[in-house]
């Protein structure tokens, strides 16, 4: 049997998509909203965090598209709270 070694974030995403798909009930495309919502806020807080110190110069990125821009995605809204992500 072969060993399959992952780097550290790639785990962190695999139970996070885990944790969303099998205790929250998250489809696989409302999972793939709420991963990428997540990096964005990383992201986010990277150039503000980055900004309030002088870093860089650079402008923060546009907002995030609005709910009717991802109607594509599906009908279903996934949960958002802190208490539910945060698990």
């Amino acid at each position: 049997m072969a060993l399959v070694w992952f780097e550290a974030p790639c785990v962190t995403r695999l139970r996070a998509r885990r944790r969303l798909s099998c205790d929250l009930g998250i489809n696989m495309l409302g999972i793939t909203a709420v991963l990428d919502l997540l990096d964005r806020v990383q992201e986010l807080q990277r150039q503000f965090d980055a900004a309030r110190v002088g870093q860089i110069n650079e402008p923060f990125a546009p907002p995030f598209p609005s709910y009717a821009a991802m109607a594509h995605l599906g009908s279903r809204t996934p949960n958002l709270s802190s208490e539910s992500i945060a698990k």
